[in-house]
């Protein structure tokens, strides 16, 4: 990972980023990993990509939840 030195505040300088699975060297604009088929976000400071949060997961969870108190609640009360 070489680290070129940048006047740009929104690049670090970074020409790969590194994946925090399976720490492959992938190209700075990959939104996949392609070893390991994970999403991959923005470079941080130290060349690693970021972890991309699964807002729809969260989600997901909290509807769920819901549901199972909803039905806890008339099922049992």
């Amino acid at each position: 990972m070489a680290k070129y030195p940048s006047t740009d505040k929104a690049s670090p300088g970074y020409v790969s980023k590194k994946c925090h699975e399976c720490y492959e060297y992938v190209p700075l604009e990959a939104e996949i990993c392609p070893s390991c088929k994970v999403r991959l976000g923005k470079v941080g400071p130290h060349g690693m990509a970021q972890k991309v949060t699964d807002w729809k997961a969260y989600l997901a969870f909290f509807v769920a939840f819901a549901v199972f108190l909803i039905f806890c609640f008339y099922a049992f009360l």
